[in-house]
């Protein structure tokens, strides 16, 4: 039984693990010729607060997905935890 729980809790681990370094959404600043076209009709105030404004929405997107991801490592951390503890009871048990 400990060894069904510890391969579980380690298989566990590996899907979180996998989760964690996926990139799914990234958030990205605008690019390409029709953001540099956008930004040249534009006057220094308002290409400042468009590049600003661009900047804030990028890092609150990236701070939401970096969220998620330490979510995903903490998980998988944990569970790693549980199946050194689980091997360590199948090992103690065993002749």
């Amino acid at each position: 039984m400990a060894l069904l729980l510890a391969l579980f809790s380690v298989v566990c681990s590996w899907g979180h693990s996998l989760l964690a370094l996926k990139i799914e959404r990234s958030p990205e600043l605008p690019k390409g010729s029709e953001t540099t076209a956008y930004l040249e009709e534009l006057d220094i105030q308002s290409r400042e607060q468009f590049i600003v404004t661009s900047y804030h929405k990028a890092i609150e997107n990236l701070s939401e997905v970096i969220g998620e991801k330490k979510k995903y490592i903490a998980i998988a951390y944990e569970e790693l935890t549980m199946s050194a503890w689980f091997f360590l009871v199948l090992f103690q048990l065993s002749p």
